[in-house]
């Protein structure tokens, strides 16, 4: 898919500037090369181009720093960590928006050798008996004595600073790079009558400036209300989960912190989106299609009393799983809760007639087995993780962060792309199994696994959160990682 002409033509203007400058820039790397953000300003910071980048993209992956061009070479100087295949993605994205440039990258710690920007007039210039341009006095005149009221207006943060910024970096342009001195002078002179005309309301008094954000959350708002309640009709969203959420973010909404409520109306959105596409129903079955998982619970705690009570010996494995499967359902885990459980009722079974083997009691012996063995290492993997995680998620809360946020809030899973669920289906689908379809089982298990091990290694939030420096220790990536290996190694071996 091709670039915006439009986008074309802003890039090549920054790159000719770039030339007789250093320009700020900011760049978030897309899930596809034409959804790459580029941002670049003369004025506006790294710091805080990154955050518009952020809200612009689509990823986490983002750098930012300053900017130059050296002939056909863009080197970009990155203030923080350099993010993986910077320079190569970058030179995809210009070569598809028709702006081809080699690309250089410099971390923080490098000193590269930049070129001396020229700003003084040549020479040839100092021993001209021509009259000099009156417009292009009179722009500099009007440009040194406007840029400390914008500065000071875009500091503020009040009234349309968007519109003031964008019309003061047009004017630069063209202005100090295309030499439109008359096209500058005007779009200065609207600036300066814009900047000293206060905002007045109706009854001619001074009006507040508008809340931007508290706009776009009272239309959001109202939108999505409607959308969030069939999503918890549809089953996409946990109403458990949810709804808390929701309220969290209403709350804030009340207290005047739109933007923060934004940010939990984005991550509802995009769970429901995610939900769709994966096809996710998280609406309890098994008030219609099964049991209920609490009534379950109930039946079989009754049943591994009753044979505590008798004195039955072996029943060391049943107290193993009905513990799992009580964490389970408090969990919200259910289908995976009545598999153990279901499991819990055979060893009790099976405790009580010793001399009986334990296919008897199950005709699909094998894909049970196999599901029984990685659910175990699964679980005592997560079981050693989860308290990690919730150490993080209480520290992570009172950040702002939408990263910390929708940990805090959906924990690892907020950032697994459903790969939890894979694996939950995985393991299911192998306890289901009989001998005509455990090789299918087997090949989905084994590709559920792959992807699971890929997201723990090469994610980077995994790499966030076990480096984090909140004081909390984690080890996600390598307890984790070490469940999914030994796994892999129980299905190879049947």
């Amino acid at each position: 898919m091709a670039i915006d002409k439009k986008k074309t033509k802003e890039l090549k203007g920054h790159f000719a500037a770039a030339r007789k400058r250093e320009l700020n820039f900011a760049i978030c790397l897309g899930k596809t090369t034409e959804n790459l953000v580029f941002l670049v300003d003369r004025i506006l910071a790294p710091d805080a181009l990154t955050k518009r980048a952020k809200s612009e993209g689509e990823t986490q992956k983002l750098s930012s720093g300053t900017m130059w061009c050296d002939g056909n070479t863009l080197n970009l100087h990155c203030q923080s960590d350099v993010v993986a295949q910077l320079a190569k993605k970058t030179k995809e994205f210009l070569k598809l928006a028709e702006a081809p440039m080699r690309v250089e990258v410099f971390g923080p710690e490098d000193k590269p050798e930049k070129p001396v920007f020229n700003t003084e007039p040549a020479a040839d210039d100092a021993d001209d008996d021509t009259a000099p341009d009156p417009d292009a006095i009179e722009w500099k005149t009007l440009k040194d004595n406007l840029a400390p009221d914008v500065a000071a207006f875009l500091k503020a943060g009040k009234g349309d600073v968007s519109k003031i910024r964008t019309a003061w970096g047009y004017a630069l342009r063209i202005g100090d790079e295309e030499n439109d001195y008359p096209g500058a002078i005007k779009v200065a002179k609207r600036l300066k009558t814009a900047l000293q005309t206060p905002v007045t309301s109706d009854d001619g008094r001074d009006a507040k400036p508008v809340d931007l954000n508290k706009k776009r959350w009272q239309i959001g708002s109202e939108k999505f209300a409607p959308v969030f309640k069939s999503a918890l009709n549809a089953g996409l969203l946990d109403p458990d989960k949810a709804n808390p959420i929701w309220d969290k973010a209403e709350a804030l909404a009340k207290a005047g912190k739109y933007s923060d409520a934004l940010k939990i109306l984005k991550v509802l959105s995009d769970k429901i989106t995610a939900a769709k596409k994966a096809g996710i129903n998280t609406a309890k079955p098994e008030t219609t299609n099964g049991p209920d998982p609490t009534s379950e619970l109930q039946r079989v705690a009754k049943l591994l009393k009753s044979a505590l009570d008798e004195g039955t010996q072996g029943l060391e494995k049943a107290l193993h799983t009905f513990a799992a499967s009580k964490a389970m359902v408090a969990g919200g885990d259910t289908a995976a809760a009545l598999i153990q459980l279901e499991q819990v009722e055979n060893a009790i079974a099976q405790a009580k007639r010793p001399d009986e083997p334990s296919t008897n009691l199950a005709p699909e012996t094998e894909g049970k087995k196999v599901a029984a063995r990685i659910r175990n290492i699964w679980d005592e993997a997560h079981r050693d993780v989860s308290g990690q995680i919730d150490k993080l998620r209480q520290e992570l809360s009172a950040f702002d962060d939408t990263n910390c946020q929708t940990l805090s809030e959906s924990g690892l899973t907020g950032f697994s792309e459903n790969l939890f669920v894979q694996l939950n289906a995985a393991f299911i689908e192998l306890d289901r199994a009989n001998e005509t379809r455990l090789p299918d089982a087997l090949d989905s298990a084994e590709k559920a696994f792959d992807d699971m091990a890929g997201f723990l290694s090469s994610n980077p939030a995994i790499k966030l959160i076990d480096t984090n420096d909140l004081g909390v220790s984690m080890s996600l990536g390598a307890v984790l990682g070490d469940a999914v290996t030994k796994m892999k190694h129980v299905l190879r071996a049947g």
